[in-house]
């Protein structure tokens, strides 16, 4: 020990050292508690802005005059209908649905479900081809591989559309769900340039719904209308002669007898302006009665319109050149009504992620 030195004077070194620790210790805590209030206070603003997304499903399941199982249908027991929908949102929170959530091809009811993120206003388009697998163009479309479905069901991406009774959300669409045009069965390849635009026999259902926005118990439902026409043309009294007759691209004959006609039903070319404004569909018969001998004896037109879910049929009277236009109802199945349920099951994960 040094002269100088106490012997207590390390141990009060060391306890005003043990001071300092505690002090800057005990600043060193205040700062974070301070600062963790701080980062707590910005996050409760943050969300009391804008609430974290809750996620709903939507079911879709048919009633209505159309003739279809009262039982719930099951993955085992799929329907021989078609049924494609888009899906829609307002991405940008704007009241206007023209963002594409998902898409998907069904026939079977008990799949159709869809997970919906909360905050966000929804439209649903749908079109139904009733007995689909049986009048519709199924393989490989538009130089793509891949078998599936094509007009009216295509994506445009992979051309053909499986029927995967789930819905793909995120990017694509089915771009063929408003118009009249499909492809149709018995075809050997599906290009744009043999799409029947009338399709004929091709019975199409189509709805649309919008302004949905889900909750755990919302409901709401889209009524799919039958959008059709009926046509037959019956020609009596050809005697020594030949007729030549069309409705525009709709029919056309050529005969030397008299024929009864067929009734065929027909899409209208544009589905939406026929489920929006009940459209009617004006067209022009023409006709030319050669003689055998050459030369045309008869040469004539006449105005016709087409009205939906309603047969019209024709009549064409040679050699007096007349006509006569007659209507009646098709069938009473006219709408189906898609019910969409929001049970607050979450089944699927969403792609679609709103913007921060």
């Amino acid at each position: 020990m040094h002269k100088n030195e106490s012997p207590n004077g390390g141990n009060r070194e060391a306890q005003k050292m043990n001071k300092i620790m505690k002090l800057l210790k005990m600043t060193f805590m205040l700062a974070m508690s301070l600062a963790f209030m701080a980062c707590a206070n910005e996050t409760s603003v943050f969300f009391a802005e804008e609430d974290v997304p809750q996620t709903y499903t939507v079911s879709l399941t048919p009633s209505g005059e159309v003739s279809v199982s009262l039982e719930p249908l099951t993955k085992g027991t799929p329907t021989n209908d078609i049924y494609g929908i888009n899906v829609y949102y307002d991405k940008e929170k704007d009241g206007v649905t023209n963002d594409i959530y998902g898409y998907g091809l069904f026939d079977n009811l008990e799949d159709m479900k869809v997970s919906l993120l909360s905050g966000y206003k929804y439209r649903f388009v749908c079109s139904m081809v009733k007995n689909g697998k049986s009048t519709l163009f199924w393989g490989a479309a538009f130089g793509q591989t891949q078998s599936g479905y094509a007009y009216p069901f295509h994506t445009g991406i992979y051309a053909a559309t499986v029927l995967g009774n789930k819905f793909v959300l995120g990017s694509g669409s089915l771009i063929g769900l408003a118009s009249g045009s499909a492809h149709l069965k018995g075809q050997t390849s599906a290009t744009t340039a043999n799409m029947y635009t009338y399709a004929p026999g091709v019975e199409r259902y189509y709805g649309e719904t919008g302004d949905y926005t889900p909750t755990a118990s919302g409901t709401v439902s889209i009524a799919l209308k039958k959008v059709i026409f009926g046509a037959k043309f019956v020609i009596e009294g050809i005697q020594g002669g030949t007729l030549t007759a069309t409705c525009g691209s709709l029919w056309e004959k050529t005969t030397t007898v008299d024929d009864t006609g067929t009734e065929t039903i027909y899409s209208y070319p544009s589905l939406y302006d026929c489920w929006k404004n009940e459209s009617t569909l004006p067209m022009t018969v023409s006709l030319s009665f050669q003689g055998d001998g050459g030369g045309n004896i008869l040469q004539t037109t006449q105005s016709v319109t087409f009205k939906r879910n309603t047969l019209t049929v024709v009549t064409i009277r040679i050699p007096s050149g007349t006509f006569s236009i007659t209507e009646e109802p098709l069938d009473t199945d006219n709408y189906i009504d898609l019910g969409l349920n929001g049970d607050g099951v979450i089944d699927t994960p969403v792609t679609p992620t709103p913007e921060s």
